[in-house]
Protein backbone atom coordinates (compact mmCIF):
# COMPACT_ATOMS: atom_id res chain seq x y z
CA UNK A 1 0.00 0.00 0.00
CA UNK A 2 1.32 3.52 -0.78
CA UNK A 3 0.99 5.67 2.19
CA UNK A 4 0.66 5.28 5.47
CA UNK A 5 -2.60 3.39 6.94
CA UNK A 6 -4.61 6.28 8.91
CA UNK A 7 -7.83 4.74 8.64
CA UNK A 8 -9.58 0.77 8.41
CA UNK A 9 -13.22 0.44 6.51
CA UNK A 10 -15.39 -2.38 6.56
CA UNK A 11 -17.32 -2.38 2.85
CA UNK A 12 -20.13 -4.92 2.69
CA UNK A 13 -21.81 -4.93 -1.20
CA UNK A 14 -25.27 -6.59 -1.22
CA UNK A 15 -26.25 -7.85 -4.19
CA UNK A 16 -29.47 -6.50 -4.87
CA UNK A 17 -30.25 -7.88 -8.40
CA UNK A 18 -28.73 -9.78 -11.16
CA UNK A 19 -26.32 -8.63 -14.31
CA UNK A 20 -27.62 -9.50 -17.34
CA UNK A 21 -26.80 -12.62 -18.58
CA UNK A 22 -24.87 -11.67 -21.38
CA UNK A 23 -22.39 -9.40 -19.37
CA UNK A 24 -21.63 -12.24 -16.77
CA UNK A 25 -18.26 -12.79 -18.14
CA UNK A 26 -17.51 -9.29 -18.54
CA UNK A 27 -18.21 -9.05 -15.16
CA UNK A 28 -16.67 -11.55 -13.69
CA UNK A 29 -13.39 -10.77 -15.53
CA UNK A 30 -13.85 -6.93 -13.99
CA UNK A 31 -13.89 -8.23 -10.56
CA UNK A 32 -11.53 -10.49 -10.66
CA UNK A 33 -8.83 -7.66 -12.03
CA UNK A 34 -10.67 -5.39 -9.45
CA UNK A 35 -9.59 -7.44 -6.53
CA UNK A 36 -6.12 -8.34 -8.11
CA UNK A 37 -6.06 -3.95 -7.88
CA UNK A 38 -6.64 -3.26 -4.38
CA UNK A 39 -5.84 -6.56 -3.04
CA UNK A 40 -3.19 -4.72 -1.29
CA UNK A 41 -5.34 -2.60 0.31
CA UNK A 42 -7.68 -5.55 2.12
CA UNK A 43 -6.69 -6.92 5.05
CA UNK A 44 -10.05 -9.39 4.67
CA UNK A 45 -12.33 -10.36 1.65
CA UNK A 46 -14.66 -12.75 2.30
CA UNK A 47 -18.33 -13.55 0.62
CA UNK A 48 -21.21 -14.44 2.22
CA UNK A 49 -22.97 -17.90 2.36
CA UNK A 50 -25.89 -16.70 0.45
CA UNK A 51 -23.42 -16.27 -2.34
CA UNK A 52 -24.78 -12.68 -4.12
CA UNK A 53 -23.23 -10.76 -0.74
CA UNK A 54 -19.87 -9.95 0.69
CA UNK A 55 -17.22 -7.35 2.18
CA UNK A 56 -13.99 -6.26 2.56
CA UNK A 57 -12.07 -4.78 5.71
CA UNK A 58 -9.46 -1.72 3.53
CA UNK A 59 -6.83 -0.24 4.76
CA UNK A 60 -6.22 3.24 3.35
CA UNK A 61 -4.80 6.30 4.02
CA UNK A 62 -7.07 8.65 2.74
CA UNK A 63 -11.54 8.34 2.44
CA UNK A 64 -11.18 9.10 -1.28
CA UNK A 65 -9.65 5.97 -1.88
CA UNK A 66 -12.27 3.62 -0.11
CA UNK A 67 -14.40 6.24 -2.78
CA UNK A 68 -12.23 4.71 -5.52
CA UNK A 69 -12.24 1.21 -4.58
CA UNK A 70 -16.36 1.14 -4.05
CA UNK A 71 -17.05 2.73 -7.27
CA UNK A 72 -14.57 0.72 -8.92
CA UNK A 73 -16.76 -1.99 -8.02
CA UNK A 74 -17.89 -3.81 -11.28
CA UNK A 75 -20.85 -5.19 -9.63
CA UNK A 76 -21.80 -1.51 -8.14
CA UNK A 77 -24.82 -1.23 -10.82
CA UNK A 78 -26.37 -4.31 -9.03
CA UNK A 79 -25.39 -3.89 -5.40
CA UNK A 80 -26.22 -1.87 -2.18
CA UNK A 81 -22.98 -0.40 -0.56
CA UNK A 82 -22.19 -0.27 2.95
CA UNK A 83 -19.44 1.61 4.58
CA UNK A 84 -17.85 1.64 8.08
CA UNK A 85 -15.40 3.05 9.55
CA UNK A 86 -13.48 0.67 11.53
CA UNK A 87 -11.48 1.65 14.99
CA UNK A 88 -9.34 -0.61 17.81
CA UNK A 89 -11.97 -2.18 19.79
CA UNK A 90 -10.37 -1.57 23.19
CA UNK A 91 -9.82 1.70 22.40
CA UNK A 92 -13.34 2.41 22.06
CA UNK A 93 -14.10 0.46 24.73
CA UNK A 94 -11.59 2.28 27.12
CA UNK A 95 -13.21 5.83 25.57
CA UNK A 96 -16.78 4.59 26.53
CA UNK A 97 -15.80 3.30 29.55
CA UNK A 98 -13.91 6.79 30.33
CA UNK A 99 -16.73 8.76 29.22
CA UNK A 100 -19.61 6.66 31.09
CA UNK A 101 -17.62 6.92 34.44
CA UNK A 102 -17.50 11.32 33.37
CA UNK A 103 -20.41 11.41 32.88
CA UNK A 104 -21.84 9.39 35.89
CA UNK A 105 -19.53 11.94 38.45
CA UNK A 106 -16.24 9.83 38.19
Amino acid sequence: MKGATVMRALIIARGTSAPPPERMVMIADAFKAWREQHRDRMEEFSWFPTGNSGCAIVNVAHEAEILQITSSYPLTPYSDMEVQLLIDGDAALDAWHAMIHERAGG
